[in-house]
């Protein structure tokens, strides 16, 4: 029996003590910028597959290069910033269907774009808070430009928001702080 019990305590005696000597703390990696170029010369060719990567981590933020995106961006992870290289010139183009730009996760800034040719521009909804919308150019979309609904602390600001059916939709839910 004291054999059975010295063991124990002089494994946990020496588990306390590799436990201090190494002081073993988890690791946080710095924010990473990724670059998304339709061309092909960069990390990824889609804003979509650059958001759906386990390497793009909370903090991180998605570059976008000049150029035509046909594609339909669901953001459902958290503290992200998607950045256009120039408004005029990087453009996320809806194929005539869907919401185009569809923001779902926490404090996400979506800026430098030209949104166009969806149902909706930009969608921002599911509870979402802290959301930054800014200098975009957000057009043609046949039911709304933006469409705010269930979210709380949405800046938009510096938009242009032009020929869609109904320019902005801000749901009674939401707080939205102005620009």
């Amino acid at each position: 029996m004291k054999k059975g019990v010295s063991g124990i305590m002089l494994t946990l005696l020496l588990i306390c003590m590799l436990t201090l000597a190494f002081n073993i703390q988890p690791v946080k990696s710095e924010p990473r910028t990724w670059i998304v170029d339709d061309d092909g010369q960069a990390d990824f060719r889609k804003i979509q597959d650059a958001i759906y990567s386990p390497l793009v981590v909370d903090g991180d933020t998605i570059y976008v290069c000049k150029g035509t995106y046909y594609e339909h961006v669901i953001v459902y992870k958290n503290d992200l910033a998607i950045i256009g290289e120039e408004k005029s010139e990087t453009i996320i183009d809806g194929s005539k269907t869907g919401m185009v730009a569809l923001i779902r996760g926490n404090n996400v800034t979506l800026r430098g774009f030209s949104i166009q040719d969806g149902e909706v521009g930009i969608s921002v909804g599911n509870w979402a808070t802290n959301i930054k919308v800014s200098d975009n150019i957000v057009r043609n979309h046949t039911h709304s430009g933006m469409y705010i609904i269930q979210s709380q602390g949405v800046t938009i600001d510096g938009n242009n928001v032009t020929s869609n059916g109904e320019l902005i939709i801000i749901d009674p839910t939401s707080y939205i702080i102005g620009g």
